[in-house]
């Protein structure tokens, strides 16, 4: 399976989605299938 790739602008849209509207880590890293660790750094 290849991995997914990010444009910056889904990358600031989905930090944005954390820091402004209270998503947990959790939740982003289920909903795009990340690591939370790729959120946190």
């Amino acid at each position: 399976m290849a991995r997914k790739r990010y444009s910056p602008e889904e990358k600031v849209r989905i930090l944005r989605e954390h820091l402004d509207n209270n998503v947990s880590v959790s939740e982003l890293s289920e909903q795009y299938d990340l690591h939370p660790g790729m959120i946190r750094n």
